[in-house]
């Protein structure tokens, strides 16, 4: 792993934790204004004689930090994997090293 990947997976961490409050400093904020109000862009559809009431902003909201946590959960996920097929050529050149220096003896 290299010193650029590092500053990339830091500097990913870093803004991806930075959204995450500010997504839930905004939810925090919508949940209050809908306290006393309501909120703008509400949908009301009609299933089965049951009226279902959506509102967009909040669907946006929870679409947003779910998609948010994919991406910082498939960027763990790829720098893990990297990490380990790292650890796994250290251990094979190692052990090809060793019987290298073994059967020179």
């Amino acid at each position: 792993m290299g010193p650029d990947n590092l500053l990339r997976t830091t500097l990913t961490a870093f803004y991806g934790l930075w959204l995450i409050v500010s997504l839930s400093i905004l939810a925090v904020l919508m949940y209050i204004y809908s306290a006393n109000n309501v909120l703008p862009l509400e949908v009301t559809i009609s299933v089965f004689g049951t009226d279902l009431r959506f509102n967009l902003f909040w669907i946006a909201l929870s679409l947003s930090t779910t998609g948010l946590y994919l991406y910082l959960r498939k960027r763990k996920n790829d720098e893990r994997e990297y990490y380990l097929e790292l650890l796994d050529r250290v251990a094979i050149d190692k052990q090809l090293g060793k019987s290298q220096n073994e059967g020179r003896s």
